[in-house]
């Protein structure tokens, strides 16, 4: 069982992503989401049936989601959208850990509200744009999606930064 909180991050947003989260990745539209996920496992028993007796805390995840309008910016900070056609490529090899790839892909995502409040989370990895459509007659949205990884050098926090409101 899964329970998800979203924290919706208002905009206007500056939102780098880098080995030191030093691109800029374009004016933000409608904020961030910064959704963290705790998973449960239901024990059952033969007595109450498909009731849970009780629950195994098997962790805890975090994605943050939001839409780019600047496509230059985006393609610049993650060079490999560019090979989306194939499989394998010199920054994406099957079967090795993201931090160990040869151009890495494990980097810094850092969300800054209003010059002051910060988000950093030291391994972040783009795991998507999300299907778009680019149309001359429309305002272009690239929706950005990160898998946020624990720090094993700070306590394995998700963010080593969190920002009191």
């Amino acid at each position: 069982m899964s329970i998800s909180t979203d924290i919706v991050v208002p905009g206007p947003l500056l939102i780098q992503y880098g080995a030191t989260a030093n691109f800029d990745l374009g004016m933000d539209k409608e904020g961030a989401v910064i959704r963290i996920t705790r998973d449960w496992a239901m024990i059952t028993s033969d007595k109450y049936g498909t009731t849970p007796i009780d629950a195994i805390y098997t962790g805890k995840t975090a994605i943050v989601e939001f839409q780019s309008i600047e496509f230059k910016k985006v393609l610049t900070a993650s060079p490999w959208l560019a090979d989306l056609g194939q499989v394998q490529s010199a920054t994406e090899k099957i079967g090795e850990l993201a931090i160990h790839q040869t151009t890495p892909r494990a980097l810094q995502l850092k969300i800054t509200q209003r010059d002051t409040k910060i988000w950093l989370a030291k391994y972040a990895i783009l795991i998507g744009p999300s299907d778009h459509v680019l149309r001359s007659v429309q305002e272009l949205r690239i929706p950005l999606t990160f898998q946020i990884f624990p720090d094993p050098d700070d306590a394995d926090k998700l963010f080593g930064t969190v920002p009191s409101y």
